[in-house]
């Protein structure tokens, strides 16, 4: 009968700790419009920084690989085609209005370090424009 009882609270506690796990991986991100610009077929979401000065990358969305380009969560935007991006505005009209299949260029900084990333503007996926849920694992 003890090891019957020690089983079952074994059981009991190891399911307990999996739902608190499970619990903690989801976490809702929600971004507004006005703060931040989805560029999904780049598996990037950017939003403003803290000063409204510049944007970041907000979130690097996983399994988005492009050739030429290899943005980090926390990257800043500095310029998209040599022309400084300091407002979601800047983004918009530099990054938004290009066409698919021209080539793109990002100037960014990370970690004090600046980066240039070459690429071809892939095509956006066709759910781009729904809401998405994300799931981040912290």
């Amino acid at each position: 009968m003890h090891v019957r009882l020690s089983w079952i609270g074994f059981m009991t506690c190891s399911l307990f700790a999996l739902g608190s796990l499970v619990a903690q991986e989801r976490q809702m991100v929600q971004l507004d419009r006005a703060t931040s610009r989805p560029a999904p077929e780049i598996g990037a979401i950017f939003q403003k920084g803290e000063t409204d000065q510049f944007l970041k990358v907000a979130l690097k969305l996983p399994g988005v690989e492009v050739k030429g380009i290899a943005l980090e969560s926390g990257d800043v935007l500095l310029a998209v085609n040599k022309k400084p991006i300091r407002s979601l505005g800047d983004f918009d009209k530099e990054y938004n209005e290009a066409k698919v299949g021209t080539k793109i260029q990002f100037d960014v900084e990370r970690g004090g370090k600046k980066f240039t990333f070459n690429f071809i503007k892939p095509k956006r996926p066709e759910n781009a424009g729904r809401p998405m849920i994300i799931q981040r694992n912290n």
